[in-house]
């Protein structure tokens, strides 16, 4: 129903809170764009082949099969992950004749719960010999790895692999803590909080833009999600969403006794959360209430949204697949044109041609991004960016076959669909 796929918060508010089924590889690759920490070589002068694998130092053995050497001790006395730890790690990974088959290298850190089988069992093992700022070598032998059927068409069968693993952080978790009765509010629909840092600037409105922490407990106290967990590592550790149009009730409340930088406890009526009948797979009963503990981190404003005009038919341009347009501001004529391949920035506004408004990027403040031609948005897109400049601001009529088809989209676009869309290129990167 949009131009882009948004993540969203499943049945609960933003993004989804439920536990994502993780991955068994040592690796989960980042979302596009995703920013982080890239991965640095190592300070120590590690010695290495002409394949960049390390060379092996003092190789040892456990009794799994595991071999390891240390290319770089840690701090003396740093800890050490237990089962259950989260950690966040660089790693290069090779075969053992020399071939480079993933690295973190240019990404953010890898980060996920040791011991859980969520990697290869061979880096669970060995993260808990390794103590924060270590970097190690790893020779793991395939039943360590991805056994006799190896992990086409990157591991072949029975493949040993090799791997520098840098130990960066052990991530805390967060735990349980019931609310002091002493320092409790409870508002008019029952919701209880405690604040625990108190915040600067303007309380947070309807239609801000958050972006926010939380940790969330059942009533029993057990941890069942929280930012900093590696499902959210993609999304840059936080959730983000629009006061008030969130999906949970008690954000839509709890957000406005906030103000940016705010950090509060929460004991949530279930009522206010997911009521009599919890999502599938989400280990809270129904009727129970819940415990939260959130921080806002940022707050936007939204910008405000074009007024909607239908263009009129004489003003209109066309294309030979259907494309209508007009040219509402010229881009600098020096200015390089969207072309396939071309990176783009975009602020945008769609609308039904009754003048309903289905969506805008306006209204979280946030350009879209995406590459011409290749991204997935629809074509009547593809098809209108290429006949932009940076700075130009064009109005465009899709037609269906050209936006949601015969279907529709969402139960938001109606079937055979025309769309309106005023599309502002605010930045063009040319395909290299």
């Amino acid at each position: 129903m949009k131009p882009k796929t948004l993540p969203t918060l499943a049945a609960l508010a933003v993004l989804s809170l439920v536990p994502a089924v993780r991955s068994q590889d040592p690796v989960e690759a980042p979302e596009a764009g995703q920013e982080g920490t890239e991965a640095k070589p190592a300070q120590d002068a590690i010695q290495r082949d002409e394949h960049g694998v390390p060379k092996d130092t003092e190789m040892k053995t456990t009794g799994t099969g595991l071999k390891y050497c240390v290319l770089r001790a840690g701090a003396e006395g740093a800890a050490k992950p237990k089962v259950g730890d989260y950690v966040k790690v660089h790693y290069t990974g090779w075969l053992t004749d020399g071939k480079k088959f993933d690295s973190s290298a240019g990404r953010s850190p890898f980060q996920f719960e040791v011991g859980r089988r969520n990697v290869i069992l061979g880096w669970d093992e060995a993260l808990q010999l390794m103590p924060v700022g270590s970097v190690f070598k790893l020779v793991i032998p395939p039943d360590l790895a991805y056994g006799e059927m190896g992990n086409p068409p990157v591991i072949p069968a029975k493949s040993t692999l090799v791997f520098e693993v840098e130990l960066l952080e052990i991530v805390p978790v967060p735990e349980f803590r019931p609310l002091d009765d002493t320092k409790t509010k409870t508002t008019d629909s029952g919701l209880k909080y405690q604040v625990l840092q108190e915040g600067k600037g303007d309380a947070v409105v309807d239609d801000d833009i958050l972006t926010f922490k939380f940790a969330f407990f059942s009533a029993d106290g057990k941890l069942i999600d929280w930012t900093g967990s590696p499902q959210w590592a993609g999304r840059g550790g936080v959730g983000n969403g629009i006061c008030g149009k969130m999906r949970l009730q008690f954000f839509n409340e709890a957000f406005v006794l906030l103000r940016p930088g705010s950090k509060c406890l929460f004991q949530v009526p279930a009522a206010l959360a997911f009521g009599e009948a919890p999502p599938p797979g989400l280990p809270v009963k129904k009727g129970e209430d819940t415990y939260w503990e959130l921080e806002i981190v940022g707050v936007k404003k939204p910008l405000p949204v074009p007024a909607f005009a239908m263009p009129k038919e004489d003003d209109l341009k066309k294309t030979e697949s259907g494309l209508k347009y007009v040219v509402e501001k010229a881009g600098d004529p020096d200015a390089p044109m969207a072309t396939f391949g071309s990176k783009v920035k975009v602020h945008y506004a769609g609308w039904l041609t009754n003048g309903t408004l289905f969506d805008a990027s306006y209204k979280t403040a946030e350009p879209l991004e995406f590459e011409v031609g290749l991204s997935p948005v629809i074509k009547g897109w593809h098809e209108g960016l290429q006949l932009m400049r940076k700075g130009a601001v064009y109005t465009f009529v899709i037609p269906h076959e050209l936006a949601y088809g015969e279907q529709g989209a969402g139960g938001v676009i109606p079937p055979k669909a025309t769309l309106v869309f005023r599309i502002e290129l605010l930045e063009v990167t040319p395909l290299k």
